[in-house]
């Protein structure tokens, strides 16, 4: 007989290790989730000044249970009428579903322009940088040299020269114990074949041309402009400052953009804020990306936190990527931010099915011990038994019982107020 809740399916055994691999990325971005809140709590501040992603997974939308919904393929399951932050530097749980969002309008771009013979190019500007300079010194500097760069007329010339359709940026930095912050910017360029007037690509895969010589003495002018660059470290800025390749390696980055795998140590190809690693030690050599050094914070290196928390003081509000005017129009993409990319698993699929509810004591138990993660994880692979609500309740009881010490278990929930007049939602502090 079953449940009013649940139907049984059973996966396929061939699909077995790519599941376990899913639901083991889930329960590590929910285990760093909970190691950026600790690091993004701010004492004696109230809960609504607090950073957005300290109440991620932890704000409860309704007074009542939380519906938890799980796949039918058994890959996944959620919560409902929860609040999410939508935060894709800070929160490694948001960050995911927001990039994986991103990167489907990307392949959606990239399939139509090369269906209509197209090309598209990835252009990499980065500069030299030292240990000892703060993320923000480096920041506004950079940004003011790219703003100018691609308003000069020698960007303009050559992208009119390329037929140039539009450009999507990617914002990205990564962390060494060698050099401090590397902040650098890809851009896809979607424009014609040839735009570059360039040969075949190098053993490394860089393309080479007059046009892109050019291009690189204009971008370390404007880097020279800005103090960025000088005569120490002009050598190295004319023959690195600016990288261009070509159309296999820009499907690649689009291919790999956003996926969270264990990443190695530093790919200028990849999406660096969605790998997270396992790097416990600091290389002179290595560059780590944020959630690596989130990662690394979570096994006590107060280094690595004090390095996370200067980069979500930077890089809060910024856009993950940034589309030309009229590029998404132009493929066909709809608008949508990230908050709303973040929520979209709150609504009702159809391939996901209601198995219970988690009431606010039993969010607060897992939000405790930091097991969120691994109780979706669970619910994921039981869920489809005949009892789920009561799988769901005992196995939260044997984690208070049996627990080890955990830590603060605070989440808030929106009450409902009614005046003579008016009635409205207010958060409340529950410990």
């Amino acid at each position: 007989m079953s449940s009013r809740y649940t139907r049984e399916i059973r996966t396929p055994a061939g699909d077995s290790s790519a599941i376990d691999t899913r639901r083991a990325g889930r329960r590590r971005r929910f285990k760093l989730q909970r190691t950026a809140q600790s690091i993004l709590y701010r004492d004696k501040v109230e809960p609504k000044k607090q950073h957005r992603t300290v109440w991620c997974h932890r704000h409860v939308t309704h007074e009542g249970g939380m519906p938890v919904h799980r796949k039918l393929d058994g890959t996944s399951a959620r919560l409902s009428r929860i609040k999410t932050c939508g935060s894709v530097w800070a929160c490694p749980v948001c960050s995911a579903k927001v990039a994986e969002t991103r990167r489907r309008e990307l392949v959606h771009a990239m399939v139509q322009h090369t269906a209509a013979g197209g090309h598209a190019y990835l252009v990499t500007l980065t500069f030299p940088h030292y240990i000892g300079q703060t993320l923000a010194e480096l920041m506004e500097p950079f940004t003011k040299a790219r703003q100018s760069f691609q308003n000069c007329k020698t960007w303009k010339a050559v992208m009119a020269r390329a037929e140039k359709v539009g450009v999507v940026n990617s914002l990205e930095v990564t962390y060494g114990a060698g050099n401090g912050w590397h902040p650098h910017l890809h851009m896809l360029v979607f424009c014609q074949p040839g735009a570059f007037g360039e040969g075949e690509p190098d053993d490394s895969g860089r393309l080479s041309s007059h046009a892109i010589d050019h291009l690189r003495g204009e971008w370390v002018r404007h880097l020279e402009k800005r103090r960025l660059v000088d005569g120490a470290n002009r050598s190295w800025a004319n023959q690195y400052a600016l990288d261009v390749r070509g159309g296999k390696m820009a499907a690649e980055y689009i291919a790999k953009w956003g996926h969270d795998q264990a990443w190695g140590l530093s790919s200028e190809l990849t999406s660096a804020h969605a790998k997270t690693g396992h790097r416990d030690t600091w290389g002179a050599q290595h560059h780590y990306t944020p959630f690596q050094l989130l990662a690394m914070a979570g096994t006590g290196d107060g280094h690595a936190m004090c390095a996370f928390r200067e980069f979500v003081a930077e890089f809060d509000g910024r856009r993950m990527l940034t589309w030309s005017r009229g590029l998404k129009d132009h493929f066909g993409i709809a608008e949508m931010d990230d908050d709303q990319a973040a929520a979209q698993e709150e609504l009702a699929l159809p391939d996901e099915h209601q198995v219970g509810e988690l009431q606010p004591e039993q969010l607060q138990t897992l939000t405790r011990y930091g097991r969120l993660g691994d109780f979706l994880a669970m619910v994921a692979e039981h869920g489809h038994v005949e009892q789920p609500q009561r799988l769901i309740d005992e196995w939260i009881e044997a984690l208070a019982r049996d627990g080890p010490p955990g830590r603060r278990g605070a989440i808030l929930m929106d009450r409902l107020m009614v005046t003579d007049h008016v009635y409205f939602h207010r958060a409340e502090l529950i410990e």
